[in-house]
Order: structure tokens, then sequence, then C-alpha cells
């Protein structure tokens, strides 16, 4: 369920509208100018934009007129941004929360991977209603990262995240569908495979943009599992892939459409 926070303060609609231009006309100088007095004064969602601006080098128009470079970089400062990000979590942003759980999940930004801070941080995004954020922790209880093994609980966490189109969830669910989970009922299994819904949820996530959802649709199609073989849609579906740099596409995709002998 999801929860609430009193503590959590967000931009006004006046104020988004002029960070949002601001971000979309790259002038970076002025968004964090107009984001920093607010990030001050204790808004968690300004300290979240703080930190995500201040985690990569930014390239702005010179304000010097008079100079001959008409683009000066702002170098990234990954302690503030880290700083900012800690102040918003503290706040329960849960954007913020998130992204700190994938630190330490990752071992990101020159944090040690620790799986029980990242745990810690999921759980509180996700009960506070943050997608990816449900999708990490079921993870976590899929593979044991920071907490005990639970496969019912994995399975009922992924369901949440792929139900309101969470590309990777969808995925996943679909691989679950596959192996033979039993996913309907929430718990592990095992159940005889089903092809049909492996295919269903796996197009979902290729239809939302997730690169290996869109690698394996081509695959589905190519060998008719939970569809029927085509291999017209199975090349469409691996030259996407294969646009988007994934190698095993391509080498598939060319066993389909062999290079011409000359």
């Amino acid at each position: 369920m999801k929860q609430t926070n009193d503590n959590v303060k967000t931009f006004s609609s006046s104020e988004a509208r002029k960070i949002l231009i601001a971000m979309r006309q790259g002038r970076w100088r002025e968004t964090i100018g107009l984001l920093e007095p607010l990030a001050e004064s204790g808004n968690s969602e300004a300290m979240y934009w703080m930190g995500e601006r201040l985690q990569v080098a930014m390239r702005i128009l010179n304000p010097d007129a008079s100079s001959k470079r008409k683009y000066i970089m702002i170098r990234a400062d990954k302690e503030k941004a880290w700083m900012w990000m800690e102040r918003s979590a503290e706040k329960d942003y849960p954007k913020a929360l998130f992204w700190l759980g994938y630190q330490y999940y990752t071992g990101r930004l020159g944090c040690e991977k620790n799986e029980e801070k990242a745990f810690t941080y999921f759980e509180r995004a996700a009960q506070l209603g943050n997608i990816p954020a449900t999708y990490y922790l079921s993870q976590c209880y899929q593979y044991a990262r920071g907490t005990r093994l639970d496969h019912d609980k994995s399975i009922s966490l992924c369901k949440q995240a792929a139900i309101v189109g969470y590309p990777k969830a969808e995925y996943e669910l679909s691989r679950m569908y596959l192996a033979g989970r039993d996913v309907e009922n929430g718990t592990f299994g095992p159940v005889s495979p089903n092809p049909a819904k492996a295919f269903e949820w796996c197009e979902k996530s290729a239809d939302h943009g997730y690169v290996v959802a869109i690698y394996k649709l081509g695959e589905y199609y190519l060998n008719g599992t939970g569809v029927e073989k085509d291999l017209e849609k199975a090349a469409f579906w691996l030259r996407k892939a294969a646009n988007r740099h994934l190698v095993n596409a391509k080498e598939l995709l060319d066993t389909i459409e062999p290079l011409p002998v000359h």
C-alpha cells in the first residue's frame, strides 16, 4: 500500500514550469539557479533535481558575449550530488530513495556495493509508490540480495510493477511464465510453462522499449515460442535490437538475412 509523508515538498505549478522550460532549452546554469534556493529552503523535489543536475558535466552557452568561446563547461560535482540526494531521501522523496538504493545495488557513483542498504532504500521507496523500486525490491527477494530469499514476494512485487507498465518487470514476468513459475497465484511453483503468457508480457515490454525484450521477441517469432513462427516479424524485432547495438541480435539476424554473396 502506498504511504504518504507530509515531509515531502514538491514544486508548485509555476516553479515546475520555469524549471522545465530551462531544462528543455539546455539552460543548465539557470536551472541550478532556480533549483538551489528551493532546495536550500527544504523542497525535497528540488533537492533531488539538484542531485541529478550535479552528477554530470554540463555544456552551457557562454554568458560572456565578448568571448570567442560559444560554450563553457560546468564540471560535475558528485559529492554535492550525493549530498543533495541524501537530503532529499531523508525527507522521504521516493525518487531520491530509489536513486540511493540503485547506487548501493550497483556500486555506482563511487560508492561501494551494499545490498543491505540498497534493500532498505528500495523498500521505503516502494512503500511510497515508486515503481522502479518495487521492481528492484522484487529482485532483492528473488536473489536474496540484502534480505532473505522469498520467491513468492518477488513474484508479487514484480507483478505490481509489471501491471502498471514498468518494462523490466514486464520482461521478468515473461521469464517467470516461461520458467514455469505460478505467476497467477503468486507462488514459485513449479507449474507447466506458459509460452503464450511469456510472449504476451515480452511483447508489452518490447513495446515499451526495453531492448532485451525487443531481442527476445524476435527470438520468440523465430522459434515460434508462444506465437506462430514468423520470420518477417522475427527479422523486424531483431533488426530493432541490432540497431540498439545488441551483438546477439545481429548474429541471429544474419541467420535470417545472410549477407549477399558477390
